[in-house]
């Protein structure tokens, strides 16, 4: 699991460059208005997401339904 998670960052951190560079042109107008630490923080609020939102779900899901593929350490329903 932990090397699922270091894969989604990694994945996620490519996606932010991509988007990154993909908005060089509008670079200039964000930091004239001020809102460069507001992309900054949108750009890792969207990369831990990525990164962590599919392990939180599949905890919460199992937390609740306990499906065949959760572990019993997980279900609490049971």
């Amino acid at each position: 699991m932990k090397e699922n998670i270091i894969d989604k960052i990694v994945q996620g951190v490519v996606f932010g460059a991509f988007a990154w560079f993909g908005l060089r042109g509008v670079i200039p107008d964000i930091i004239a208005f001020g809102y460069l630490p507001v992309l900054f923080s949108a750009r890792t609020a969207v990369i831990a997401g990525y990164a962590f939102g599919p392990y939180v779900y599949h905890v919460y899901r199992c937390a609740y339904r306990c499906d065949p593929p959760c572990e019993p350490k997980l279900c609490r329903a049971m």
